[in-house]
């Protein structure tokens, strides 16, 4: 289960607070999944599990104002239930002052 939850910033920011950047850089391991379920067509049940990660490093916009994104997927794992994926990623990330929308959005618990 995940949970979303978006907040305006003006109500954890100062007025006056200068123009902000995010840069940096963001690895990803993949190491496994446990117990998925027995889903598939084939009579084993078993599937063909794989990971798709979907980002927005660059903060870029198309022509109709959608952010530009990148999406990785690792090989996948035939015929189980349990793949080990052992797979890593990393990128670059870069959003500008003008590419920040002033909204603050938590995934997860609010309080820990």
């Amino acid at each position: 289960l995940s949970r979303s939850m978006t907040f305006p910033v003006h109500s954890f920011v100062q007025p006056r607070v200068p123009a902000l950047s995010v840069t940096g850089s963001l690895s990803v391991r993949v190491i496994s999944a446990t117990g998925l379920m027995h889903i598939d067509w084939k009579p084993s049940g078993l599937p063909d599990p794989f990971v798709q990660l979907i980002c927005y490093p660059k903060g870029l916009r198309n022509a109709s104002g959608d952010l530009q994104r990148m999406i990785w997927r690792s090989d996948t794992v035939g015929k189980t239930n349990s793949p080990m994926f052992h797979a890593d990623i990393s990128l670059n990330y870069h959003w500008g002052a003008h590419e920040i929308q002033p909204t603050l959005t938590h995934d997860g618990p609010v309080f820990p």
